[in-house]
């Protein structure tokens, strides 16, 4: 029986491993799910969680009934290719043929002074402690919050905790322009949308220095890194340590195929950017990936399209900046109570899109809509 071992069980591992376990022959694989925790965190929602809302988590028993794919809950400590091995802090090792890279991402701190006391929402452990701080500094009356980074993470934090507690003094700070992505509608509809809850923006400023800041609390939201294991292993990485991959997402060990936060994928001259959007499909496309492998059968190459771009902005408003398929903004937006239905079905829809994948319905995304999802059958669902 061949092993593949799936590492990372964030949205795109979760689906690469529901996707190879449909289309690959049981009892001919065996289908590992590494996680250190026991479920699927909602990380899209972590900036809610910072704002005092629950949690949201899947159990992986719950997301893999039926599969056949086995979760081991353990931390990954190393991966060694010479000896075909996933390694986890236990002690334990996991043989594999093939595997799927997707550690993720987390908050990266740089060396600036004072780092040690900025709060962040890279990991939900994370969030939640920074739901407490902000709880607490709220209670005794208000306080102010200084952001680091106008990126999204930093704007829908900011948004979420200006509607939950309106006596807090918020704003945010970054080197360039707050909502640089955007058009220059969405930019206006941003900025109007921010500062109408108070919230201070400080384009162009550089923080040297979080020892400068005159904050109670500070939210680092300016950058996030990835994990060493992938380097380490002898891996080719850009200079992030971010796996460098091929069109079929393939690493320089080709037994190694790399997703999401972890991997750098051009698509002519468009880098994918870190996000939900972009695993899914990678997730998606790695299980086919396996499966036409499996089979030493031809597989298209892996596309995606960009459509739009979802921001939250509390819990009645949102902004939808519609986009051409290389990313570039178009003038068009949704903004408001429609923008905020429409960012709320889209994460509803990336685990409803777990649960249909296990039911046989394949995840579909911009770009792959409409290349049939593989030339092999599927096994019933």
């Amino acid at each position: 029986m061949k092993e593949i071992v799936i590492i990372g069980g964030g949205y795109g591992g979760v689906l690469a491993s529901i996707r190879a376990s449909r289309l690959l022959p049981r009892g001919e694989f065996r289908i590992r799910l590494v996680d250190r925790g026991d479920a699927l965190v909602e990380r899209i929602r972590l900036h809610e969680v910072a704002a005092g809302r629950p949690r949201r988590v899947h159990p992986y028993a719950t997301l893999l009934r039926g599969t056949g794919v086995e979760h081991v809950r353990g931390e990954v400590q190393s991966l060694s290719l010479a000896d075909s091995e996933v390694r986890l802090a236990s002690g334990e090792t996991l043989h594999f043929d093939r595997v799927v890279y997707a550690l993720g991402s987390d908050t990266r701190r740089p060396n600036v002074p004072g780092i040690e006391r900025a709060l962040s929402i890279g990991s939900a452990n994370a969030a939640s402690a920074a739901a407490d701080v902000f709880r607490a500094l709220a209670r005794r009356g208000g306080g102010t919050v200084a952001i680091i980074g106008g990126g999204l993470t930093g704007i829908e934090a900011a948004s979420e905790l200006a509607d939950a507690y309106p006596s807090l003094r918020i704003s945010i700070i970054d080197s360039g322009a707050i909502g640089a992505s955007l058009s220059r509608r969405g930019r206006a509809y941003l900025h109007s949308s921010l500062t109408s809850r108070g919230v201070v923006l400080q384009e162009n400023n550089v923080v040297d220095s979080l020892d400068d800041l005159e904050a109670d609390a500070v939210l680092w939201c300016a950058s996030f890194g990835v994990s060493p294991i992938a380097a380490a292993a002898g891996l080719a990485t850009d200079r992030a340590g971010r796996v460098l991959v091929d069109a079929h997402l393939r690493a320089s060990d080709p037994r190694v195929i790399a997703i999401g936060d972890a991997a750098t994928v051009t698509l002519g001259d468009t880098e994918l950017l870190m996000a939900c959007a972009t695993a899914l499909p990678m997730g998606a496309y790695a299980g086919e990936e396996l499966a036409a492998d499996a089979r030493s059968r031809s597989h298209a190459p892996f596309n995606f399209a960009y459509a739009i771009t979802c921001i939250g902005l509390g819990r009645r408003d949102g902004l939808v900046q519609l986009r051409t398929t290389d990313n570039t903004a178009r003038d068009a937006i949704i903004s408001g109570r429609a923008g905020a239905l429409v960012k709320e079905l889209i994460c509803r829809y990336t685990i409803a899109s777990l649960r249909f994948e296990r039911a046989g319905v394949p995840y579909r995304w911009p770009g792959g809509l409409l290349r049939r999802e593989t030339q092999l059958e599927t096994r019933p669902a």
